[in-house]
């Protein structure tokens, strides 16, 4: 059976994933399969789960596709421990074929950024990026891999992936995943093929070939899908004003039944919108609890208008006067992303010492590449040892030169150096607070810091 837990909270989610285990599977030392969305989700959630189970063991949290190459390799037969077509592979096996195929006629668009030969950088570039597009060809577009073996396609991709099958051979995701459908068709698989149970925490969407696979799965056994949903209401339908504007031209949107529901969902919300569709026709059990944000700051109005779809001064929801002094929701604008680094750490420094009782695991930052931002977060937020009297200006970007500055010995200096102890990093940053009235609280990282602190906007201008 699929069963589909919502909520706007995601501790909400995990208490109701805490009360699934409590179940007991058959046989009793088999492990628990969580799917995730990453490493710090799955951190958090072994935390989580311990303190409301007491103890939280033999939990595996793979991400949606390893656990599915899992599956494959349990009812298929001959199934490698690691895909030969992964990105990681694809590439250094481009890098190999491409200059022998380049003076094909198919392939002049790459011959042209391939002119020169000898030049191994452009080589691997290249090769990445069309590694790259291969794997999401294989996720999102199983139907072009398909088209393309039985002959199909008219431009450069279509040839060079004959070349890839026929040297690697068989046994990509695509195939993989027909062969494991029509097993599961078939009959049931032996009984230790499959886990007794299978749960989805958090994950904020999957393609549609993989959730494919999770409802075919739930014809077998328990699927477990535990959503963070920020609605209440049925929002599927809900267009953009964008969206309602190129769809309706000279007609009223009312004749075609669009609405907006709330603007800022309906403008942001587009791929958690197309997911819940797909996960509704796959016909679920339903279960949800939603919690009532309240309306006691702009942050909490704010949710408490999406979870009830609707646009605050319409609809007879009255405008709510801000305070002066209510924070929950802060935009900074930063000239760059070392800037954004050091606004992050004086705000984090600023948060933990007006509130004693914060704690890192409350705190969550995230970012849509952490690559980029890693060695600006070491360079703000590592420890350095530092001569007495004065501190580094490098962390301000001023070319590594040192400004003489006093070390304060305030009462305020002090406090602000106990609170930049608790601050934590790491390059897995997690979502742990994502959802729901939680979302009060400001980002931070996390990674253990010692030694002493720098003064809040220490040269910056």
């Amino acid at each position: 059976m699929l069963i589909l837990h919502q909520s706007n909270r995601l501790e909400r989610l995990a208490d109701a994933l805490a009360e699934v285990l409590r179940v007991p599977m058959s046989p009793a030392l088999a492990p628990e399969t969580i799917a995730v969305q990453s490493n710090g989700m799955a951190r958090w959630l072994r935390m989580r789960l311990a303190d409301r189970l007491g103890v939280a063991a033999n939990i595996q949290c793979p991400l949606p596709a390893s656990l599915i190459w899992q599956l494959f390799g349990r009812v298929l037969p001959d199934v490698p421990e690691q895909s030969p077509y992964d990105r990681e592979v694809l590439v250094w096996r481009l890098m190999g074929m491409l200059p022998a195929l380049l003076d094909a006629e198919p392939f002049a668009p790459l011959r042209a950024y391939l002119a020169d030969r000898d030049d191994d950088l452009r080589g691997y570039q290249l090769a990445s990026r069309i590694a790259d597009l291969y794997d999401q060809y294989l996720v999102y577009r199983p139907d072009w891999i398909l088209s393309w073996e039985r002959g199909g396609g008219d431009t450069w991709h279509a040839p060079l992936w004959h070349e890839l099958v026929r040297g690697i051979g068989g046994g990509h995701r695509v195939q993989m995943q027909e062969r494991f459908l029509a097993a599961l068709a078939g009959g049931p698989p032996g009984e230790d093929a499959l886990p007794a149970r299978l749960s989805l925490f958090g994950i904020p969407t999957l393609p549609p070939a993989q959730l494919a696979v999770f409802a075919r799965l739930a014809e077998c056994l328990d699927v477990h899908i535990f959503l963070l949903n920020p609605c209440r209401q049925f929002w599927a339908e809900i267009r953009s004003e964008r969206e309602i504007a190129r769809r309706v031209k000279d007609r009223d949107p009312r004749e075609l039944y669009l609405e907006t529901g709330n603007n800022l969902l309906a403008a942001c919300g587009k791929q958690g919108r197309d997911f819940l569709t797909l996960l509704l026709d796959c016909d679920p059990h339903e279960e949800a609890v939603f919690d009532e944000p309240g309306e006691d700051s702009l942050l909490h109005c704010l949710q408490t208008d999406i979870l009830h779809l609707r646009n605050r001064g319409e609809d007879g929801a009255a405008r709510t006067p801000i305070r002066t002094d209510d924070r929950s929701i802060q935009i900074h604008s930063c000239h760059g992303p070392m800037r954004e680094i050091e606004v992050l750490y004086d705000q984090l420094l600023a948060l933990f010492e007006a509130d004693p009782e914060l704690e890192p695991g409350d705190v969550a930052v995230m970012t849509p590449d952490i690559e980029a931002y890693a060695p600006l977060i070491e360079a703000v937020f590592a420890p350095r040892s530092r001569p007495a009297g004065f501190l580094s200006a490098s962390r301000t970007g001023v070319s590594g030169r040192r400004i003489r500055w006093p070390l304060p010995s305030s009462r305020c200096w002090r406090s602000r150096r106990a609170a930049s102890k608790r601050i934590r990093c790491s390059a897995s940053w997690r979502s742990s607070r994502c959802g729901g009235a939680s979302a009060s609280r400001r980002p931070t990282c996390r990674r253990s810091r010692t030694g002493s602190a720098e003064p809040a906007s220490a040269g910056c201008g």
